[in-house]
């Protein structure tokens, strides 16, 4: 390879650019295998811009030998290739081999990644440095101990520009955003991550986008830019928020909505027509709450106001009186609805409160239930009691003074009935037959266990009266008397 073609190689090595992150020249490169034939690859290398990164690989294939012309010709085995050093690199190039102290031997192919991001425009003269060696007699020799070329490179001024926002308003997509190149070279491209393909771009949200400008040198630059917010819609939070004071059958509903963010002062609509921040006196029904801020942000909720079940007063048993003028009628009070916890309070004589009243003669009451939101509801009952215990005779009476042929029979009404009797005689039963005249006395019990006592008298035919004398004392009763009476005497023997 003649010595000239592998310091062009040596330069291209110095000299071209890549794109490279730091620490690329840790990277190792491989050679394009397309390249067979000893030289460097590719002829020419394009300059690069400033504050862009390149990055591109240079393939080198050496000679297996080379030819000497003097003190004699003569055609001797290439060792190898050593980059010593390059002068006059532009600022932010850099440059690694792949393999070890840039050395290349004979018969070869290698690379050399070339990395760096100018920092600065201008045209730059490079001093490369290089040893070349041939083996002679079986050992490296030096046949070029120090190689110079100087080759100038072309570093073109980067791509800057400055950007200007509008905000995105409410948290819509209105916002927009104006790329305006302020160095480079004419014309410009464009293209931003989401796909337009103009300096400006309309219909953002508010977020942070990412755009590539280009000059027609190919040079570029990234570009951040970020849509702010003009300003987000309030927030209404809905918990909490309803009430309800008062009765079922009241306008007893309240709405204060707790709202935040926006910016501002807030303005209020309601569905109602109401523009307060507060409704109250509502009745239940659904109602629906716009919130504007200054900027003209809005938000809307929907409110569900329900009113408590309507208070319920009833009575879950009563037990009327058991027997006639008995106080032992009892009432169980039932509250529904509202809202608890219930008072209840009976018109009995004394007044009663608790759930149930006992003790309740025959009567007409009325029940009153408040519950804790002070709403009152009544309810009328009446205590029965059974008609009154009776009884009554139906008498044969005995056909004389020690005549045993007398007869009662005995029967009951009021009460509850299934009536038991009971007779001074000790029999039971509503007949009582076989009687001499005399009183006898009867107790009628009905099947709640009330009673009554009653005396019926047999009387008997007087056939004669002797004249009245030797009578102590003569008592004739009842007096006075409708249908009979008894006459008793006391006589001296």
């Amino acid at each position: 390879m003649p010595k000239f073609s592998l310091l062009s190689w040596v330069l291209l090595l110095a000299l071209g650019w890549a794109s490279s992150l730091p620490g690329l020249q840790a990277q190792i490169c491989t050679p394009d295998p397309a390249y067979t034939t000893p030289g460097t690859y590719p002829a020419t290398i394009p300059a690069g811009c400033v504050g862009t990164p390149y990055e591109t690989t240079i393939t080198v294939v050496v000679p297996v030998d080379t030819f000497i012309s003097s003190p004699f010709p003569v055609t001797v085995p290439f060792d190898s290739v050593v980059i010593n050093g390059i002068l006059g690199v532009p600022a932010g190039i850099s440059y690694a081999c792949a393999q070890p102290n840039c050395t290349f031997p004979g018969g070869s192919s290698g690379c050399v990644l070339v990395s760096g991001t100018p920092t600065t425009a201008g045209s730059y003269d490079v001093d490369i440095v290089a040893t070349y060696y041939v083996t002679l007699f079986g050992s490296p020799f030096t046949f070029v101990d120090t190689a110079f070329d100087y080759y100038t490179l072309e570093v073109l001024g980067g791509v800057t520009a400055s950007v200007t926002t509008s905000p995105a308003s409410c948290g819509g997509s209105d916002g927009s955003a104006t790329i305006t190149p302020t160095s480079g070279v004419a014309p410009f491209s464009y293209l931003w991550d989401t796909g337009d393909t103009t300096a400006t771009v309309s219909g953002l949200a508010a977020s942070l986008y990412l755009a590539t400008v280009t000059d027609s040198n190919g040079c570029s630059v990234d570009i951040q830019v970020n849509v702010p917010n003009a300003g987000s819609p309030p927030v209404i939070d809905t918990t909490a928020a309803i009430s309800w004071s008062g009765c079922a059958e009241d306008d007893g509903g309240q709405i204060m909505p707790a709202v935040s963010g926006g910016t501002g002062a807030y303005s209020y609509a309601w569905s109602s027509g109401d523009t307060t921040a507060m409704l109250d006196n509502l009745p239940a029904g659904t109602y629906n709450l716009t919130v504007t801020d200054t900027l003209g942000c809005a938000s809307s909720a929907s409110f569900q106001v329900d009113a408590p079940a309507t208070l319920t007063a009833s009575l879950d048993a009563t037990t009327d009186a058991l027997c006639y003028g008995d106080a032992n009628g009892t009432a169980i009070g039932l509250a529904t609805g509202g809202l608890p916890p219930y008072a209840y309070s009976w018109n009995s004589d004394p007044v009663q409160t608790g759930q149930i009243a006992d003790l309740l003669p025959a009567g007409d009451y009325v029940l009153t239930v408040t519950d804790s939101l002070g709403c009152v509801k009544t309810k009328p009952f009446t205590i029965n009691q059974p008609d009154s215990l009776g009884v009554t005779f139906a008498v044969t009476d005995a056909s004389g003074p020690s005549n045993a042929d007398g007869q009662i029979v005995a029967t009951a009404f009021g009460g509850i009935g299934g009536y038991s009797y009971d007779w001074s005689t000790g029999a039971t039963g509503d007949t009582l037959s076989d009687l001499l005249f005399g009183t006898y006395v009867v107790t009628v019990e009905d099947v709640n266990g009330c009673t009554v006592t009653d005396s019926v008298f047999v009387s008997s035919p007087i056939s004669s009266l002797s004249p009245l004398q030797g009578i102590q004392m003569a008592r004739v009763y009842p007096n006075p008397a409708h249908t009979q009476v008894v006459l008793e005497m006391e006589l001296d023997q």
